[in-house]
């Protein structure tokens, strides 16, 4: 295998060397650190490259557009035109994914690679130049652009790996690769969430219930019962839970109708558990790239945690419109439950076990989920401004938000008994 240098000694750079491994990198060249180090690699002037040209691969690890320019610039007048750019996105994740992993884990590239015999691998796709780089980097002959490369079950007797890198990830191209009995590394962003929302979307969903008289999000807070749960599947309500609802199964015959994940330490330490324990559809917060591929469950439904502020309220915008897929996000994931419910078609929502107290007590006693090395105070404030914005945006658009939570501090929402709901119902 060869060896990397990487142009440009700051904060991405040094996230590319975590990234392919102490090994792999010789040396950093930036033109205003020479005769330094960084990361215990030292670092050279631009000349040096020069004498290296066909010893080593060129990185370039700079995010600053104006210091990028400049250096490419002087790459070119120095006739070096063979040379990578590093997706600081590569960093969130491990370079590869295997196509049968579930649960993220963080490996250098190296420690990817040193076993494998580059006889036995080929590399389909050249998106972005990292399919071409990990080719040239660990010298495998065997590299296919997408449109030239096809499929056969008999691939196995050839490789025992393929590395995949193309533009748009598919449930057809992953079923065809499946066929080879191949080991399948997706390279990189092993799918893109833009390309994979833009395909399925929230665009289904939009007014799929409208009609229906309610809607009920359910939390994680200690006010919860399975009583409460019971009188839900009794009567047959549509329910949307969050997180980690699914620890009170055992207690209750009631079962959710979706479930609704945007924290990322949810996603991260929980997720195999939560959708191997719910057989409903579960909308996940685009965060899962970190820890799932796509493929590996059609419940998954992918959304993206929209970034665009709300200056009265200090909290993301209220959306009403998401079928591409993107959802405002205030932090608590019944903010993002509430817009699903209103985009649903429902005008009618009832918040239960909402406790909104309780942020830094975690004790196996209860259901709630909130981790104990988290600010209260700031938690606190954002929740309740978030749940003002909701609070406005029902006035705004004509649904009503209640509060059926037994208890708790949540008083943003007007607060109705949860058992006369059902009195007229009997």
């Amino acid at each position: 295998m060869k060896k990397v240098v990487l142009i440009g000694a700051g904060k991405i750079g040094g996230q590319a060397l975590e990234c392919l491994g102490e090994e792999l990198v010789e040396y950093f060249v930036d033109n205003h650190k020479a005769g330094q180090t960084y990361m215990e690699k030292p670092i050279y002037s631009m000349e040096k490259l020069m004498a290296d040209r066909e010893k080593y691969l060129f990185l370039l690890t700079i995010a600053d557009m104006k210091y990028r320019d400049e250096f490419i610039d002087q790459l070119y007048r120095m006739g070096i035109n063979d040379f990578y750019y590093f997706d600081c996105g590569i960093y969130k994740r491990n370079i590869f994914q295997k196509s049968d992993s579930q649960v993220y884990t963080r490996k250098t590239l190296y420690e990817d690679m040193v076993e494998v015999n580059p006889e036995r691998v080929c590399v389909l796709g050249g998106e972005r130049q990292i399919g071409r780089f990990v080719a040239n980097l660990f010298e495998i002959e065997n590299y296919y652009d997408e449109t030239k490369f096809y499929l056969t079950p008999d691939l196995a007797d050839e490789y025992d790996f393929i590395f995949v890198n193309v533009k748009n990830y598919s449930y057809k191209l992953h079923s065809q690769l499946k066929t080879t009995n191949i080991k399948i590394y997706y390279i990189a962003h092993y799918y893109n969430s833009y390309n994979f929302l833009a395909k399925r979307g929230l665009a289904e969903f939009a007014g799929k219930y409208k009609g229906e008289k309610r809607c009920f999000i359910i939390g994680n807070g200690p006010s919860l019962t399975s009583r409460d749960l019971d009188l839900l599947a009794e009567h047959n309500e549509f329910c949307i839970g969050l997180n980690m609802v699914q620890e009170i199964y055992s207690q209750t015959k009631w079962r959710p109708n979706y479930i609704c994940i945007s924290d990322k330490l949810v996603i991260s330490q929980k997720l195999d558990y939560i959708l191997e324990n719910n057989s409903c559809p579960i909308f996940l917060s685009a965060a899962v790239q970190l820890c799932l591929s796509p493929f590996q469950y059609e419940k998954a439904i992918l959304f993206h945690e929209a970034n665009s502020q709300d200056r009265v309220y200090r909290v993301i915008r209220f959306g009403t419109e998401l079928s591409n897929g993107a959802i405002p996000s205030g932090w608590p994931v019944s903010y993002t439950a509430i817009q699903l419910a209103v985009y649903m078609g429902f005008d009618k929502i009832f918040l239960l076990g909402m406790d909104n107290s309780n942020w830094t007590k975690c004790s196996s006693d209860d259901n709630s989920l909130f981790m104990n090395d988290r600010n209260e105070e700031l938690i606190t404030w954002v929740c309740t401004n978030a749940y003002k914005r909701a609070e406005a945006a029902s006035i705004e658009y004509g649904f009503k938000i209640y509060n059926a939570t037994r208890g708790g501090c949540l008083e943003e929402f007007e607060r109705v008994n949860f058992d006369k709901l059902f009195s007229k119902l009997s």
